[in-house]
């Protein structure tokens, strides 16, 4: 995604949206570029991440609940990630909550490497 804005030219004129406005428009576009990038991991090191931002959110009352474990899936567009989890169990508690917000944050961050057929 690049960020356009409504820029002037030198001659104090305005530019429409899309035109180059100079090397800052290009630096400007190359950090939106960086910032939704996701670091690619293992399956086991995302669980370990999951398990571990779960157990720092979720209510100090539940101990039966567990993130399920994250699987490959192609994405269906290319700005979606590319893996899910299970559906997790519903709780009293809330946790099934708890784990669809850390997913809404996780998705953004990070890939899986895609399971080797051995």
């Amino acid at each position: 995604m690049i960020v356009q804005e409504h820029t002037g030219n030198r001659a104090g004129g305005l530019l429409p949206y899309g035109c180059v406005a100079g090397w800052r428009q290009g630096i400007r576009a190359a950090e939106v570029h960086t910032a939704v990038s996701r670091k690619t991991i293992t399956s086991a090191q995302l669980y370990a991440i999951l398990d571990r931002e779960f157990k720092t959110l979720r209510a100090k009352t539940c101990t039966q609940c567990r993130v399920p474990l994250p699987y490959f899936r192609a994405p269906p567009d290319e700005v979606s990630a590319n893996w899910a989890i299970g559906t997790p169990s519903h709780c009293p508690n809330g946790c099934h909550l708890v784990i669809a917000e850390l997913l809404a944050k996780l998705w953004t961050r990070y890939d899986i490497e895609p399971e080797r057929v051995q």
